[in-house]
């Protein structure tokens, strides 16, 4: 089977989605299935921050906000005659792919990795989201609760898997006191991630624990490194808490640190909390955050702060600083809950949705029948917002890279 799979910026941020996207490849290849990934890339030479399988087809694509941009993109597709697409991104960059897709009977997945109704609040809207969800013969979304974001209408289309982790489980540590460190692990944009809360709860009980040490890993987004650096700086933090930035293998982190702070707001599925468990660390995170809470069972494999706060954070940091012996009990139940999380399993289940997809579209045959609604958004010309001067410059632009062949630009990986 030829499998087409978008990965929203595999080339840029060393993200959880690229991971878990990389993971689901390689184990599709080792079933022998052929594989073509979609990227967005500011660059036709930007290289995957995750290893994808040789032979893999990759189309790097500059995602410029025009009808000739999306033709490119579909064209480029087709010509590698897929089975069926999977668009696997966040957020109102789903908008593309009815368009990309439209006038084609591939059957078409839309896969959300987020918490839809942050999605709704923070970065698209409900009704846009709702009606864009109807293009997709079938949606994928991480947890059985985000379900309910989507109506009645929809609910016969959605499957729900989880993330996966590589099958290859860790040694289990020796001496989890031994380096006294606690990591964190996300990009570094404070509203969503809360680094900051981190900071101080840690800053709050710190006169305890001299020793100990945060490891804060991931690449800053929207400027929040600078005000970590200040905070950290402010708390007399310097000796106790660094900023180690992007990391692409994370095995070193995870294998000298005692457990995990997930401090987020909200999550889709938290890789970081699945990947911690495969290396036996416990998680502290709060009760509130979806995709954190779903994973982490209070008391056995992990502590969930009941308050958002720093104060509520700092009560879970403590208790599990000052006991070695329960870090090392739930470390245990944590590696045991990861099991179940082994890409083995979840790629059954993947292929189980991909064949009753492609099933499904051959016995309805031929291209999509397609409302007024819905065809009223695939007339856009632009999917986001955009000034008669701005809408010039994009046209210009597209055009421009078009001819310098820089628009979509197709490799094998060797």
């Amino acid at each position: 089977m030829n499998i087409c799979i978008a990965i929203w910026n595999l080339t840029k941020s060393a993200g959880g989605l690229g991971k878990v996207a990389s993971i689901l490849c390689s184990a599709l290849a080792e079933r022998g299935h052929s594989l073509t990934v979609v990227v967005n890339s500011s660059s036709m030479k930007a290289k995957p921050l995750y290893q994808l399988p040789p032979g893999t087809i990759i189309i790097r694509s500059r995602w410029i906000d025009t009808r000739i941009c999306r033709k490119k993109i579909r064209e480029a597709i087709l010509e590698t005659r897929p089975d069926i697409v999977i668009a696997m991104t966040v957020g109102a960059a789903m908008r593309w792919w009815p368009h990309i897709m439209k006038n084609s009977d591939i059957p078409l997945i839309l896969s959300e990795h987020s918490n839809p109704w942050a999605i709704e609040q923070e970065m698209w809207n409900h009704n846009e989201r709702q009606l864009l969800m109807t293009f997709a013969d079938s949606i994928h979304l991480l947890l059985p609760s985000y379900s309910e974001s989507l109506g009645a209408h929809l609910r016969d289309r959605i499957a729900i898997i989880p993330n996966a982790i590589a099958d290859s489980m860790p040694a289990n540590r020796k001496h989890v006191f031994g380096r006294k460190t606690i990591i964190a692990v996300g990009r570094l944009e404070d509203d969503v991630k809360q680094f900051s809360i981190l900071i101080r709860a840690f800053a709050a009980i710190r006169h305890k624990y001299p020793d100990w040490k945060i490891r804060i890993i991931g690449g800053d987004v929207d400027g929040s490194e600078k005000k970590y650096r200040e905070l950290i700086h402010q708390l007399d933090l310097v000796e106790q808490v660094e900023l180690i930035g992007e990391l692409g293998n994370l095995h070193e982190q995870y294998s000298d640190a005692a457990f995990l702070c997930h401090p987020s707001r909200y999550e889709g599925l938290s890789l970081a909390v699945l990947e911690s468990y495969s290396y036996g660390l416990p998680v502290v995170g709060f009760r509130a955050c979806s995709g954190v809470s779903d994973l982490i069972k209070d008391g056995v494999t992990g502590l969930l702060a009941d308050d958002m706060t720093e104060t509520g954070l700092a009560r879970c940091l403590d208790v599990l600083m000052g006991n070695e012996t329960m870090i090392e009990k739930m470390g245990k139940m944590a590696k045991e809950k990861g099991q179940g999380y082994k890409i083995s399993s979840i790629c059954d289940r993947w292929m189980e949705l991909i064949d009753r997809t492609i099933r499904e579209r051959k016995r309805a045959g031929g291209a999509r029948i397609i409302n007024k609604e819905q065809e009223r958004f695939l007339q856009k010309r632009y999917l986001n917002d955009t000034s008669p001067v701005r809408s010039l410059i994009k046209e210009m632009f597209s055009r421009w890279l078009i001819l310098m062949k820089s628009i979509v630009r197709k490799s094998t990986v060797s």
